[in-house]
């Protein structure tokens, strides 16, 4: 008797249940917000639920599938034929794709979750003249304040542009001062008018310059003649001078270029320990160092140029000023040659403090 009685319990329990979990209600399971603005804010939306059941409904947690979407939730339980809420919202900015996101929704009435969905497009904002030009010259905002050309021949004469944006309500035009000889710059229009885009264009003329191997020039550019704040408008220009191969003889009769490594460490020690670095030509004519530079004052070399026999060796002394190094060192010796496969090597040069 009493196994039939816990049974009967067990039935009623179990459709007591059920009967809750069909009755709580949701105005809707899928909210889309359509097109969304990437840069219009946060979206959000209310799915409003309707606890239809006998015991008082609680919320316990609710959860997002995304970091992208914030979940809220009424705290206090909601009794039967009363409404409660949970609210999603949506980051949009940074995100300007399609989403489809999932909020769980935890209970007392149902060991599983509701499972909420939120959808929409996020369409990309344009940027504005801030986040497109983000350094600031006065009136002249840029989108970069340095420029690589990277590898540059003895013969040629080359251009890159600088997109650059006048923030000014009037137009305004740009001067240039502390150029070196081989570097030219110019904006396209001369003058740029109030709130638009430019070109600058910046010309570094390799034969003008007669040399080989690192540059790295700054010059200030000077809006609408203010000379005082072109001291902190300093623009960079660098790259590398290499050998002009355009009239080079047979391959077969080059130089070629050997390097007795390509990394140097200096471990920690006093005083200036030194490693004596060893090029080699293995080619068929002279192997000309037209260069051989460190770009940091620590590491100093023997000798900065040279001329390489076929079959012989150079010797540089490379130093290591230890004292004055205050924290690790990565530097770079760059060697520049007439070795059409070798016209530019680095050299990694490393050591740790005293």
């Amino acid at each position: 008797m009493k196994r039939i009685s816990l049974l009967i319990v067990c039935f009623l329990a179990s459709l007591t249940f059920a009967w809750a979990q069909n009755k709580v209600t949701f105005n809707e399971t899928t909210h889309d917000f359509g097109q969304v603005p990437e840069k219009g804010g946060n979206v959000s939306c209310d799915f409003i639920l309707t606890n239809q059941t006998n015991v008082p409904m609680v919320i316990s947690r609710v959860t997002a599938s995304c970091g992208c979407t914030t979940p809220a939730w009424t705290k206090e339980p909601v009794a039967p034929g009363k409404t409660g809420k949970v609210t999603a919202t949506y980051a949009p900015l940074g995100r300007p794709v399609p989403f489809s996101k999932t909020i769980s929704v935890y209970t007392n009435v149902q060991d599983e979750p509701f499972i909420l969905t939120i959808k929409g497009d996020v369409i990309a904002g344009k940027a504005s003249p801030e986040e497109e030009f983000p350094i600031a010259f006065g009136y002249l905002r840029l989108k970069q304040n340095m420029i690589f050309f990277n590898q540059i021949g003895a013969a040629e004469n080359r251009k890159m542009d600088v997109e650059v944006y006048n923030s000014a309500s009037a137009p305004i035009s740009l001067k240039f001062d502390k150029l070196p000889k081989y570097i030219t710059v110019t904006t396209d229009p001369v003058a740029i008018p109030a709130a638009t885009a430019a070109k600058m264009t910046i010309t570094v003329n390799a034969k003008m310059a007669q040399k080989y191997g690192k540059f790295n020039d700054i010059f200030n550019i000077i809006v609408a003649n203010d000379v005082k704040g072109a001291a902190n408008n300093k623009f960079t220009v660098n790259g590398v001078f290499t050998n002009d191969f355009s009239q080079a003889g047979d391959p077969a009769n080059a130089p070629k270029m050997n390097l007795s490594t390509s990394q140097i460490h200096f471990d920690k020690s006093a005083g200036n320990p030194s490693y004596v670095l060893k090029i080699s030509n293995s080619g068929k004519s002279d192997l000309k160092l037209l260069d051989i530079q460190s770009d940091n004052p620590v590491v100093v070399l023997s000798k900065n140029k040279g001329v390489v026999k076929p079959g012989d060796i150079f010797e540089a002394k490379v130093y290591l000023q230890s004292q004055k190094i205050k924290s690790q060192l990565s530097s770079t010796i760059t060697i520049v040659t007439n070795d059409p496969n070798s016209a530019v090597k680095d050299i990694t040069v490393t050591a740790n403090p005293q």
